[in-house]
C-alpha cells in the first residue's frame, strides 16, 4: 500500500469536499488528515464519497462518539477526526450519500458552521482593533503593522461566512414555505 501525502489549506469545507472527491474520482483513498496534511492511497475510482462534518462537540466528546458510532453503523466510515471536524466517506455503490436531507437539520448544521466562521471572525478582529489600539496610544509601528493582517484574516471569516449565511436564509424561507 503506497501512501501520498499532499499538504493543502482549504479554509472552505465545501471546496475541500469537493476537492476529496474529485481526488476519489482519479482513484486516492483519504486514509487520514491532520492540519493541511491529506494521506491518500490508491483504489478504485470513484469507489468513495466524501462528506465532512462540523460536530457538535469535541470528537471525543461522549455525544460525539455516539453520533460516529451511529453513522458507522449506518454504513459511514470515519475516515479521520480533527478537533470537532471528521472526514467521513461511504462507497459510491451504496447509493447517494447525503448528511441532511431535511430543511431543518440543514440549516442546523450550517448554522453551526456559521457559528464558527463567526466566532474565527470575532477573535481575529478584536485582535487587530487590539493590536491597533496599542500602536496608535503607545506609537507603535509594528503594532499597526501587524494589525493589516489580522484584520484581513477576520475579513476572510467574514467572506467565508457570507455564503452561509445565504444558504441557512434559503433553508429557513423554504422551511416557512413547506410549513
Amino acid at each position: 500500500m503506497i501512501k501520498q501525502v499532499i499538504r493543502k489549506a482549504y479554509w472552505d469545507v465545501e471546496k475541500e469536499e469537493n476537492w476529496l472527491n474529485h481526488m476519489a474520482s482519479m482513484g486516492m483513498a483519504l486514509l487520514d488528515y491532520s492540519w493541511c496534511r491529506y494521506v491518500f492511497v490508491q483504489s478504485q475510482p470513484n469507489e468513495y464519497i466524501y462528506r465532512i462534518e462540523l460536530l457538535e462537540n469535541h470528537h471525543n466528546h461522549y455525544e460525539s462518539i455516539a453520533y460516529i458510532q451511529f453513522l458507522e453503523e449506518n454504513g459511514i466510515e470515519c475516515v479521520a477526526k480533527y478537533m470537532r471536524w471528521v472526514y467521513l466517506r461511504k462507497r459510491s455503490c451504496d447509493g447517494p450519500f447525503e448528511m441532511y436531507t431535511d430543511m431543518e437539520s440543514r440549516c442546523r448544521y450550517y448554522k453551526r458552521l456559521s457559528l464558527f466562521y463567526s466566532t474565527l471572525f470575532a477573535l481575529e478582529f478584536s485582535a487587530g482593533l487590539l493590536n491597533l489600539v496599542i500602536g496608535i496610544v503607545n506609537g507603535s509601528a509594528i503594532n499597526i503593522i501587524l494589525s493589516t493582517p489580522v484584520f484581513l484574516l477576520a475579513a476572510l471569516f467574514a467572506k467565508l461566512n457570507a455564503p452561509i449565511k445565504m444558504k441557512i436564509k434559503k433553508y429557513s424561507q423554504e422551511k416557512i414555505v413547506r410549513e
